[in-house]
C-alpha cells in the first residue's frame, strides 16, 4: 500500500493528523528533509577530547515521508519500510511507553504499521535512511498525540542506524556541528545559513558511508587544529551572514575530503564555480554528490540564479548528472518536518 502524502494535507500544505476507520485508533503522519552532503566535516575538540562532527547542508525539495497506524493487539512494527525505520519506530514506541503520562484508562499501543516513502536516492551521502528514520519517529509520536524535541530524536537515530545526520532541528535553531556517532552537538551556533542557491550534481558510484566513517575519524584526528579553525571561521561567516566565506569554509573542507575519498572532479567543479561566480563548492564527505554554491541574498539572487543556470550547462557539459537545480538554501527547511 502506497501512501497518498498529498491526501494527508490541509489546503495550507501543512501535515495533519488524518482518523482511521477504527474507533479510537489515529494514524501520524510524519516527515523529514534530507541533504546534500556538508559544508564542514572532520574532528573538532570538545571538552578536551576530538570528536567526529559535520555541518550538513539541508535541501527542503529532499523529502522522506511516513505514517503510522498504531495497533493495539500486535506486537511489533510491520509495514512498507526499512530495517533502520522499523528499528527507529520501535525505539520511539519504546521511549513514548516509558515517558508518557499515563491514566488508569488509557492504553498505549504494542505495535503498528509503518509505511515509508522516500524521495532521496541511496548511497549519494543525501541523508535517506535519516530522513526515513526521522520521519519513521515523528510519526509514531504523532500518532500517540506527542511531540519530541530534537535532542531525543537525535539520541534515537543514532541508536537506530549508528550514525546520523543533524536534519532533525527545530525551526530556527540555527546551525549545528554534529556529532554523527554520538547524537548530540559540539557546538550550536545561533545563525542559521545565509541565503544561497545551490546546483548539485552527481559525480560517482554510491558508496558505504559507514566504512567511509570510520576511515576519515582516522585521518581527521591528525588536522584536529585545521578543522577547529574551519569551524571558528565558519561561526564568523555566520554570524556575518556572509555567503562567500561559507562557501570558502566548504571549498576547504571538500579539498581536506580528497585525502580519503578522492573525486576526480573536484578540480572541475572548483573551475567551475569560479567561471559562473559562485562562492565555493562543498562536498557529501561519504558520498558521490557535490555543489556549487551562489549568494542568494536579495540584492544579488537574480544574478546568482542565472549564474546558477550557466553553472548547470557547464556541469552538464561536464558528463555530470544533475541532482539539485537551483535550490534556495538558507531558509529554514527543517520547518518542513514539523508541518
Amino acid at each position: 500500500m502506497r501512501v497518498d502524502v498529498a491526501r494527508l494535507r490541509n489546503p495550507k500544505g501543512r501535515m495533519r493528523r488524518v482518523a482511521t476507520p477504527h474507533r479510537g485508533v489515529r494514524f501520524g503522519t510524519g516527515t523529514a528533509c534530507g541533504h546534500h552532503g556538508e559544508i564542514l566535516q572532520g574532528c573538532f575538540s570538545c571538552h578536551g577530547d576530538s570528536v567526529p562532527g559535520l555541518v550538513t547542508l539541508p535541501v527542503a525539495s529532499l523529502r522522506s515521508h511516513a505514517r503510522f497506524t498504531p495497533s493495539f493487539t500486535r506486537p511489533g512494527i510491520r509495514g512498507q519500510c526499512g530495517t533502520k525505520a522499523r528499528r527507529a519506530a520501535e525505539l520511539m514506541l519504546d521511549h513514548l511507553t516509558q515517558t508518557q503520562p499515563r491514566t488508569p484508562e488509557s492504553q498505549l499501543p504494542l505495535g503498528g504499521d509503518l509505511t515509508v516513502e522516500c524521495g532521496i536516492s541511496e548511497g549519494l551521502g543525501l541523508g535517506s535512511s535519516t530522513a526515513d528514520v526521522v520521519a519513521s519517529m515523528r510519526a509514531v509520536a504523532a500518532a500517540l498525540g506527542s511531540t519530541v524535541a530534537s535532542p531525543t530524536l537525535a539520541r534515537l537515530a543514532v541508536a537506530a542506524e549508528g550514525a546520523a545526520d543533524p536534519v532533525m532541528g527545530a525551526k530556527g535553531a540555527g546551525v549545528t556541528l554534529f556529532a554523527q556517532r554520538e547524537g548530540r552537538a559540539i557546538h550550536q551556533w545561533r545563525a542559521g545559513l545565509p541565503p544561497m542557491l545551490l546546483v548539485g550534481c552527481q559525480w560517482g558510484e554510491p558508496v558505504e558511508t559507514m566504512r567511509l566513517h570510520a576511515e576519515r575519524s582516522q585521518v581527521a584526528q591528525r588536522a584536529l587544529n585545521f578543522y577547529d579553525g574551519l569551524a571558528d571561521w565558519l561561526g564568523e561567516a555566520l554570524a556575518s551572514a556572509d555567503a562567500r566565506a561559507v562557501g570558502e569554509v566548504a571549498t576547504h573542507s571538500s579539498l581536506m575530503n580528497q585525502a580519503w575519498l578522492p573525486n576526480p572532479h573536484l578540480p572541475t567543479l572548483i573551475g567551475i564555480c569560479g567561471e559562473c561566480g559562485g562562492v565555493g563548492v562543498q562536498v557529501a564527505h561519504s558520498g558521490a554528490v557535490a555543489g556549487v554554491l551562489f549568494d542568494a541574498h536579495p540584492e544579488c539572487r537574480q544574478r546568482s540564479a542565472s549564474r546558477a543556470q550557466q553553472c548547470r550547462t557547464l556541469l552538464v557539459e561536464a558528463g555530470l548528472d544533475i541532482t539539485v537545480r537551483e535550490e534556495l538554501i538558507g531558509e529554514d527547511p527543517y520547518l518542513a518536518g514539523h508541518r
